[in-house]
């Protein structure tokens, strides 16, 4: 670690001088958040960043390696204050891209209600120091500390919204950390407690670092780079949660060398098609794996796809491979789309996917604000390269009389009928799986397809990462500026450092129109706690319970001259706490307004619809309500 620090190469007081003037310029004009941040955290990131601009004679003119680690130390610390993985500060060289790592992770399960960490994904080749800590031990201690403390101390000190994400993002710290947004570790090594047998022992793990992250899809067939033609972006692609990507990458180099191996055949294979049949059931194996045995139930087969990430940049590659799956998925009884973990990516990729999975109901995208600022209306009157922003330019100028802080909202492509040129490809039972490290454009599809009821949305937290909004980095919005003569942006960051901040704000549509994603992240509609058999062998007790969803309510009809009959069967489902319990409310839409609502205590019921329903799309969705409680959750949709 040490001798990695050392290669860096030092700032001057000028070069720290332009990185805080441009910090306070993205604070002040572009992001977004300011001032809902500002209220509620109660932190005040441009008056700190004034202070640091004031302050910095006390760093001296001198260049050195201590001085600039305490220098991006600070600016790190007020990006961080506005929790806002979309709003960062990223280190000069060589810390762009480089990660620090222990050769294991630390993961969380649940044992009779109590939270405990279980030693997870051991580096390829790894020696422990000791024979008995190998994957599946429990972690107990942290530096002397106990591991609770130890995450919770270090999700104070991330950019964490929400006790979930900032529980999340601790564990991510453990054992990971991106040095381009986070500093060095202030330990060489970390001495870790874990019980093996029935006696607690402690080893010695030294940090190491991984210089250069490689670029993932440079070797992926179905590459979602520039179209052709098109000069690809400049800048970091950063749709996507920066910290958390860089996460993924780094253990898919340590301890899955395997998928990265994988890439490599399949962009070296001449006949694409007969390699997809002999080997893999996607050839994009970075953005998606399949699996139809792992999610099998006695009552039926269930699909199974992880969405690892969403394309940073052109979508159609990705949207027409996510088709081709689930079609040929189509003769499954359900599906369980898995989004843990994914960063995001392009918003567009997300939100065209959802008409993918739903029939009849169009999709609304989600709509997006800016902040007003002179700047913000500079930029869309400048009609930056490849962005529509017109539409924003109106609401922006009445602000300058009405005093108002945020535009109007609109769709991000001007498009119209962008989300809904595709016909379904999947009309069966879907659940969708998230988590708090779920973010950025993964949350925008997991907001959609909660808000237009396309399925069961099943968390293993209590909520998503809240990071909604639609982010640039300092190099795009220069380039975007660059024709312009009055412009802010006088020159690169030194050292290819980077900031980045949340342009647009974004707002929820549907059953929860208005609702913000950011900071709030969505919330499943069932909770799952992971098990110990979850982290050792591959989500098996999660999967097993999302098929349970997939199958907890079926529903025949037929359609007569002068009504429509439904019959509802609702098998008791064993849950999560071990209790069987079935759906015990039914809610009847026909073209999506709501006709009957019906408290159910038997395990099927015939319905009769009128006349007026014969032909119309009818949706069923079903709830359980346990008893004495006053909230109910969704845990089915069907449609007709």
């Amino acid at each position: 670690m040490r001798g990695f620090v050392a290669t860096a190469g030092a700032l001057t007081a000028e070069e720290r001088a332009f990185i805080v003037d441009q910090a306070i310029l993205l604070f002040e004009s572009f992001y977004a958040h300011l001032p809902l941040k500002c209220a509620m955290y109660a932190v005040d990131p441009l008056r700190r960043l004034r202070l640091l601009r004031h302050r910095l004679v006390q760093f001296g003119t001198q260049r050195s390696i201590a001085t600039d680690l305490s220098f991006h130390a600070e600016m790190i610390d007020i990006f961080t204050s506005v929790r806002d993985l979309h709003t960062r500060y990223l280190l000069p060289l060589p810390f762009q891209n480089a990660s620090a790592f222990l050769p294991f992770d630390v993961e969380a399960f649940y044992e009779r209600g109590v939270r405990k960490y279980l030693a997870t994904h051991f580096a390829k080749g790894y020696r422990p120091p000791s024979r008995d800590f190998r994957p599946g031990v429990e972690v107990l201690s942290w530096n002397g500390m106990a591991i609770g403390r130890a995450v919770e101390l270090a999700g104070r000190q991330s950019a964490g919204t929400n006790p979930a994400a900032r529980h999340a993002n601790g564990l991510l710290r453990l054992t990971k950390r991106p040095l381009s947004t986070l500093p060095p570790p202030d330990e060489d090594w970390v001495i870790v407690g874990y019980r093996a047998g029935k006696r607690e022992k402690e080893v010695r793990v030294a940090w190491k670092v991984l210089p250069q992250l490689p670029a993932e899809s440079a070797a992926n067939p179905g590459r979602l780079g520039a179209k052709k033609g098109k000069k690809a972006a400049k800048g970091i692609s950063l749709s996507v949660a920066h910290e958390v990507d860089q996460v993924r990458q780094a253990r898919k180099l340590i301890c899955a060398p395997h998928v990265i191996a994988k890439s490599a055949a399949i962009a070296g294979a001449r006949d694409k098609a007969q390699f997809l049949r002999r080997t893999t059931d996607t050839l994009m194996v970075d953005y998606f794996k399949v699996d139809v045995r792992r999610a099998k139930q006695r009552r039926g087969r269930y699909g199974y796809i992880r969405i690892f990430k969403f394309p940073s940049q052109d979508p159609e590659p990705f949207v027409s491979e996510f088709r081709r799956i689930i079609e040929q998925l189509s003769a499954v009884d359900g599906l369980v789309i898995d989004i843990r973990d994914n960063p995001g990516g392009k918003i567009v990729a997300a939100e065209q996917l959802l008409q993918l999975l739903t029939s009849r109901r169009p999709i609304e995208p989600q709509r997006l604000y800016f902040i007003n600022t002179p700047m913000t209306l500079r930029l869309c009157q400048l009609q930056a390269r490849g962005y529509d922003l017109a539409p924003w330019i109106p609401s922006i100028e009445r602000s300058m009389e009405t005093g108002a802080t945020f535009s109007a909202s609109f769709p991000i492509e001007s498009r119209p009928g962008y989300c809904n040129e595709f016909a379904p490809a999947f009309t069966g039972p879907v659940v969708l799986v998230t988590n708090a490290l779920t973010y950025s454009a993964a949350e925008f599809f997991a907001a959609g397809f909660q808000d237009h009821r396309i399925g069961t949305v099943l968390g293993t937290d209590s909520s998503t990462g809240a990071a909604g909004a639609h982010v640039k980095d300092y190099a795009t919005l220069r380039e975007f500026f660059a024709e312009a003569p009055d412009t802010p942006f006088k020159a690169e960051l030194p050292k290819q450092a980077g900031m980045t901040t949340a342009l647009r704000r974004s707002a929820r549509v549907g059953v929860h129109a208005g609702a913000e994603v950011e900071d709030f992240g969505v919330r499943p509609d069932v909770l799952y706690r992971m098990t110990r058999k979850d982290l050792l062998k591959a989500n098996v007790d999660l999967l097993e319970y999302a098929a349970r969803l997939v199958g907890a309510m079926r529903v025949r009809h037929e359609a007569r001259t002068g009504s429509v009959q439904l019959e509802i069967g609702l098998p008791k489902i064993r849950w999560s706490d071990g209790k069987r319990r079935r759906i015990n409310e039914v809610e009847i839409l026909v073209d999506w307004v709501l006709r009957r609502s019906i408290r159910l205590s038997t395990e099927r019921t015939r319905i009769s619809l009128g006349p007026t329903a014969v032909g119309r799309p009818i949706e069923i969705q079903g709830y359980l309500r346990p008893r004495g409680a006053t909230e109910r959750h969704l845990i089915a949709v069907r449609r007709i």
